[in-house]
This record gives C-alpha cells, structure tokens and sequence, in this order.
C-alpha cells in the first residue's frame, strides 16, 4: 500500500484530518456491525439456557435462601445497635467513656 515505506507523522495527520467523516463513517458501522454480532449471540445463548433449564425452582430457592440470609443479617445488625444504644445509655449514666 505504501510500497515499502513509512510515512511521515504529518501525512498520517492530513490523511486523518482530510478523511474525518469518512473514518468516523467506517468506524461507526464497524462498531454496530459488531455489536449487531454480539447480541445477536448472547440472544441465542440466553434462548439456549432457558431451553435448557430443567430445575425451574432452583431460582426461587436460590431467593428464598438470600431473603433467609438476609433477614438473619438484619436481626444481628437491629441486635448489635441495640446493644450499642445499651451501652451508651450505660455510659452516660456511669459516667464512663464506651468505645464505638
């Protein structure tokens, strides 16, 4: 293309300044041509999992165990601010100092 040779750092800027749009044009289909690939596959993949997807319960399981983890985890933090709210209470009638 270049027979053989570099070209100079300023004909590579001209060319780039002279052809912006066209470049911007090549660009710009390129990337939704690609992306146009790329969703196309993850709709397949999607349609392939829900096709395969023999355990229909495994998700509402899978929620049913987090919303469990989750209550036990705000039963411990209500707990534990509690039992600061104790202490500070505590402290200020004993006139002690309760780290935090």
């Amino acid at each position: 293309m270049a027979a053989n040779q570099n070209p100079d750092h300023d004909t590579i800027a001209a060319f780039s300044r002279t052809n912006r749009k066209a470049i911007e044009a090549a660009f710009t289909q390129v990337l939704r041509e690609q992306l146009a690939v790329d969703i196309t596959k993850l709709m397949k993949q999607a349609e392939h999992a829900d096709a395969t997807d023999s355990d229909l319960k495994a998700l509402p399981e899978e929620l049913a165990r987090w919303e469990t983890l989750k209550a036990k985890l705000d039963e411990t933090c209500a707990r534990l601010e509690a039992t600061r709210r104790c202490g500070q209470v505590a402290a200020t009638k004993n006139e002690t100092i309760v780290l935090k």
